[in-house]
């Protein structure tokens, strides 16, 4: 289907009568695996899905490509997630969660992440809109991720680590990085920081800082 017609699916009321996800109050763990929700539009935030978020789950299989809107995800387990082209507002929020094999390659992020830790993840080509530096990651880990060719503009990293990933061809505009760990990323040295002072980066695999 092309990305009009998942769109336009959304308008549907046969399509959204077929959906296994309630309308009316957050999803239990049984309601929010192998769910295809591709194109879906202000998620979190309106009808008919305004109840949406992973809270307290173990979650397999969700589709979220080329959908937009608030994606929650609080103290969750949550494997092969789909975010590819989708659109996070600035109600988005990841806690204390783990994300393995999810794929977030084209988004455009613009969310608080704290405690988290991601797996085999692919955020290749996404984007992200920080504001004023009001949104980024604390305490989080990244492990095996891609991270090629992303452009992320006014976040922030607090705390957080990279391990054995690829950054080729990645930049952080105008961020806000006060401690950044790394070990055995590909090409983390070629990274480009724009408009950041004095980055604060930590290489574990020589344990110096850059």
């Amino acid at each position: 289907m092309t990305k009009a017609q998942l769109r336009k699916r959304w308008k549907d009321a046969d399509f959204i009568e077929s959906l296994s996800i309630p309308r009316g109050r957050l999803p239990n763990e049984n309601e929010i695996q192998d769910t295809d929700l591709r194109g879906i539009s202000k998620l979190g935030n309106a009808e008919p899905l305004c109840h949406f978020k992973f809270h307290n789950v173990k979650s397999s299989g969700v589709n979220l490509s080329h959908g937009d809107g608030a994606l929650i995800a609080y103290k969750s387990e949550i494997t092969n997630l789909e975010c590819i082209d989708f659109k996070f507002d600035r109600a988005s929020s990841f806690i204390g969660t783990t994300f393995i094999n999810c794929d977030f390659s084209h988004s455009r992020l613009r969310l608080d992440v704290a405690d988290c830790e991601f797996i085999n993840c692919r955020f290749n080509d996404s984007s992200f809109a920080g504001g004023s530096n009001e949104y980024g990651f604390i305490r989080s880990k990244f492990t095996q991720c891609d991270f090629t060719s992303i452009r992320w503009k006014r976040t922030y990293f607090k705390a957080c680590t990279m391990s054995e990933c690829d950054m080729t061809h990645s930049q952080i505009i105008d961020g806000s990085i006060l401690s950044l760990k790394h070990f055995k990323c590909v090409n983390f040295s070629r990274m480009i920081f724009i408009g950041e002072d004095e980055p604060r980066l930590i290489n574990l695999q020589d344990n110096k800082s850059e």
